[in-house]
């Protein structure tokens, strides 16, 4: 008897089981996105250049196609082993290169020469430090290598903070499943 009795009341109030339940996660959603870190994700853009003296060999919209070309193996050397084993050393980080390869985007800007370094890390001067010394490894790599082409900055870089709605979002997942 005790079981049908609770299942009968529990089944009465269960707008009262899933309010409490939703409101539970929520509350374990907010206090556990507050503990996870901030990260801050730092920012430059820069232009491929030809070979030629100006940094154009031939018209423009050569230059556009060979520059989407090379943007590919821009990028590739830009997070190569070398550059980002050179990029640890320099700063004092304690990440491995692929850890440190893994917070490193490299994206070009469709139909243009522009590339997008960015990097993600907890420090905000960290976060700076490292996408600068990307661009002073990757000048130099490329030097070292002989490359005909080279790079100007377009934006110098910035630091914004990022949010973590990620993490906000696991949270109350598991906090529903808990709850």
């Amino acid at each position: 008897m005790g079981l049908k009795l609770f299942l009968k009341t529990a089944f009465s109030r269960l707008w009262l089981v899933i309010t409490l339940s939703v409101a539970a996660a929520l509350c374990v959603g907010l206090f556990c996105a507050d503990l996870s870190a901030t990260q801050y994700e730092s920012t430059m853009k820069i232009m491929i250049a030809g070979s030629g003296e100006g940094g154009f060999t031939t018209s423009v919209f050569d230059e556009i196609r060979s520059a989407q070309l090379i943007g590919a193996d821009f990028s590739e050397i830009i997070t190569s082993h070398s550059v980002l084993s050179s990029v640890i050393n320099d700063n004092g980080l304690e990440e491995d290169v692929d850890t440190l390869k893994e917070s490193i985007t490299v994206q070009q800007i469709q139909d243009t020469r522009i590339l997008v370094i960015s990097v993600k890390y907890t420090s905000e001067e960290k976060a700076m430090q490292i996408v600068n010394s990307l661009q002073g490894k990757f000048k130099a790599k490329l030097m070292a290598m002989g490359s005909p082409q080279s790079f100007m900055i377009v934006d110098e870089p910035m630091v914004h903070a990022t949010s973590n709605t990620s993490y906000f979002i696991i949270f109350i997942l598991l906090a529903a499943i808990g709850g």
